[in-house]
């Protein structure tokens, strides 16, 4: 990518509160966007999660898959919803169908509660 491309990320604001805190979050995305010289971001927005899944039994349609494999970064909301399960009873978690290689936590601690924002590095699948 050159320096002066977009970064295009994959929005998928998933279920709850990941979609109450999607527009927060892309508003500190294009707050860094406009005081940084020469950066851009493209954001495309996808369906993933519980309520998806509830409509069609998939946690996400394969035009989010295609979006979240041809995309810079994916910007993942929180997914799932307490009455919405897999037939195994396990959590719906589009995150395994897209098999990521990192996740970073959203949040950190104060300092001294915790050792800071590490990431994830698990395989899924």
């Amino acid at each position: 990518m050159s320096a002066n491309s977009a970064f295009h990320i994959a929005v998928l604001p998933g279920d709850g509160i990941g979609q109450e805190v999607m527009a927060p979050a892309l508003e500190v995305l294009r707050r860094i966007e406009a005081t940084t010289p020469s950066l851009q971001f493209r954001f495309t927005e996808g369906a993933a999660g519980a309520s998806h899944y509830k409509d069609t039994g998939k946690s996400m349609p394969d035009s989010t898959i295609t979006l979240a494999e041809t995309a810079d970064a994916i910007l993942l909301g929180a997914c799932g919803l307490p009455s919405v399960r897999y037939p195994d009873n396990t959590e719906i978690m589009p995150q395994v169908e897209l098999r990521f290689i990192s996740i970073f936590t959203p949040a950190c601690g104060r300092p001294g509660s915790s050792p800071g924002c590490e990431p994830d590095r698990r395989r899924a699948g």
